[in-house]
């Protein structure tokens, strides 16, 4: 009897581990598939999403349930009925329903993964080891993949832009676009870079000796590797100057500093550095700094150019037109706001009209604020989830700190910031939900439900370390 209990234990143990492979798979895939744009391609890539069925069918039939539950299901659920209802009543639908809401739905699903991933490995090392690498990658991409010709607030970093290597995204994957607007890129490097410095700063107060080679490697990526893709990550985010984003990763950062270092000698000197960084941002904002206002060669010289604080004026008074439409189709359109993704084609209609973009042709594709957003996307509802997606987190995060250990504290902090992060990008830009960084947010959300319920499974004994 105990040969077949054991028989049957490592039979069980197996076919999770292989379950949880194929789920890392799956999520990577659409990540990768969901990345294109539509129409055509991503519309023919929906179909990976039916593979939940299998996934989560076979879940049930190991472990008696289809995923573990956290405190974010209502909302989800709330959500996917919103989208059906935006969908079948919005005044402006786009053409189908799937196509649009397989990016959210993909980040519920990433959500639900990292939770059942801990559960399984009773660790978030491998986590947090994907996600060095993750935003590594993104930081690389920035600098090398960014369109820094179409952005006058660069031209101060054209000696150090003039001379990067070029990432030539017609070659490297062309029908995936990997070329970025400085400013939609740094959505994702808000959340990136506060990540990538905590783990690093983290790490000498939280690693033990490696007793493995996947050990040792695991620790100089936990150290070294994030210290270095911070350092590419920050840089590519300041060289881009996104005033929101670098806002938001300041205060992500000092959050970092002020509570991951242990000292108040170490606190000291980072905080120094960090004023000495903030305070060059400032004279570059108030136009004091010698600028460098050469245009690129690609650029169009016959256009004088401007200094950036006249820029920045004016784009801070766009941004109030931007917000202005977004609340307006939010109040004309309560129950469902204009619809998934259309804020774009909206503002081509009378009522919403935009002067300062309509005299050039142009057509902004979103409202520049992340709440705002989401209430020209799905109504007042979307106001409601926005706050109560984020209020379950926050509710999530002082939970962990109060009944976590040191790691847990560390893990919850580093994810806190990076979301404030973003949050200071989503004052004056954002990542809508149906955009392709838009996996971002729900990566970064999975996170802390994952560090949450582990630290409240530890606390319940039912899970021995982390």
């Amino acid at each position: 009897m105990t040969h077949i209990l054991k028989f049957y234990k490592n039979t069980k143990n197996n076919t999770n581990q292989f379950l949880i492979c194929l789920e890392g798979v799956w999520i990577a895939s659409m990540i990768l598939a969901f990345w294109h744009i539509s129409p055509p391609i991503r519309d023919q890539y929906v179909f990976l999403l039916l593979f939940a069925i299998p996934i989560y069918t076979l879940r049930y039939i190991i472990h008696r349930r289809f995923f573990t539950h956290t405190p974010l299901d209502i909302l989800f659920l709330i959500f996917a009925i919103v989208t059906i209802y935006n969908f079948n009543n919005a005044p402006l639908a786009r053409a189908d329903y799937w196509v649009i809401v397989c990016r959210p739905f993909l980040g519920i699903f990433i959500v639900w993964y990292f939770v059942e991933h801990v559960r399984h490995y009773q660790h978030m090392r491998y986590l947090i080891v994907v996600t060095i690498i993750l935003a590594s990658v993104i930081g690389l991409v920035a600098l090398l993949a960014s369109q820094w010709t179409i952005s006058s607030k660069s031209d101060d970093f054209r000696f150090i832009l003039d001379i990067l290597p070029r990432l030539d995204h017609k070659a490297v994957l062309p029908d995936m676009q990997l070329s970025f607007n400085p400013n939609e890129i740094a959505g994702a490097l808000a959340y990136c870079c506060p990540f990538l410095l905590a783990i690093g700063l983290g790490s000498f107060r939280t690693q033990t000796s490696a007793t493995s080679r996947c050990e040792f490697v695991i620790n100089w990526l936990e150290r070294w590797g994030a210290l270095i893709g911070f350092t590419i990550a920050f840089t590519a985010l300041f060289l881009g100057q996104s005033r929101f984003a670098l806002a938001g990763t300041f205060i992500g950062l000092f959050i970092v500093i002020i509570t991951i270092l242990p000292t108040w000698k170490f606190r000291t000197i980072g905080i120094g550095i960090w004023s000495l960084i903030v305070f060059i941002e400032i004279l570059l904002v108030l136009n004091i700094l010698p600028l460098n206002l050469a245009q690129s060669s690609e650029s169009n010289t016959s256009e004088p150019t401007v200094g950036l604080n006249q820029r920045d004026e004016s784009s801070f008074t766009n941004r109030f037109a931007l917000w202005d439409r977004a609340i307006q189709m939010t109040m004309d359109y309560p129950t469902t706001g204009a619809g998934m993704s259309v804020y774009r084609a909206m503002v081509t209609r009378e009522d919403y009209i935009i002067a300062s973009y309509a005299n050039r042709g142009a057509r902004p594709p979103h409202a520049h604020n992340a709440l705002l957003q989401m209430g020209a996307d799905l109504g007042v509802i979307g106001w409601a989830l926005f706050i109560g997606w984020y209020g379950v987190v926050a509710g999530m995060a002082i939970y962990t700190i109060q009944n976590g250990n040191l790691k847990f504290t560390i893990m919850t902090i580093t994810v806190t910031a990076s979301i404030l992060g973003y949050m200071g990008y989503g004052i004056g830009d954002t990542i809508t939900l149906w955009d392709r960084f838009a996996f971002i947010h729900w990566w970064y959300i999975g996170l802390m439900t994952a560090t949450y319920i582990s630290a409240k499974r530890i606390t319940n004994n039912k899970l021995s370390n982390v």
